[in-house]
């Protein structure tokens, strides 16, 4: 989910089904928000909290006056870059890590290298994952 000049925020679900699409969406949005997504089928249940309006990419259709997807569709595409030419491959028990990793370099990203360096340092506190939990 990216809010329109704001926060990014992505998480790992276990499967694309409505009642899974409504619980993340009704954790993470403000009731009564105005959503705009793709056509798919799971967005659907939005519609019952929330104003939704969604662009058809099937019928090529990409954005209808200020209707679009694309805040979203570039976060994911940085993702997707992120794995080809970094990460190379990535693992589904750490999957929530590197989207965690995404949505920091995402929130940050207008404020100096030296700010974020020293904010992510603060964050540390006891989230140090040792090699003997990685890899089991």
């Amino acid at each position: 989910m990216k809010e329109r000049g704001g926060n990014l925020r992505a998480f790992k679900v276990d499967n694309l089904r409505g009642d899974t699409i409504r619980v993340v969406v009704s954790k993470n949005v403000i009731p009564g928000s105005h959503i705009i997504t793709d056509e798919f089928r799971g967005y659907r249940v939005v519609a019952e909290a929330y104003a939704h309006d969604s662009v058809n990419h099937s019928k090529d259709e990409y954005e209808r006056a200020s209707l679009h997807t694309n805040t979203i569709e570039n976060a994911w595409s940085l993702f997707k870059r992120g794995i080809v030419g970094i990460y190379h491959k990535i693992s589904d028990k750490h999957l929530q890590r590197y989207l965690d990793e995404l949505m920091a370099r995402a929130n940050t990203r207008e404020i100096a290298d030296h700010e974020r360096v020293n904010r992510f340092l603060a964050g540390v506190h006891g989230h140090r994952l040792t090699y003997a939990e990685f890899k089991s």
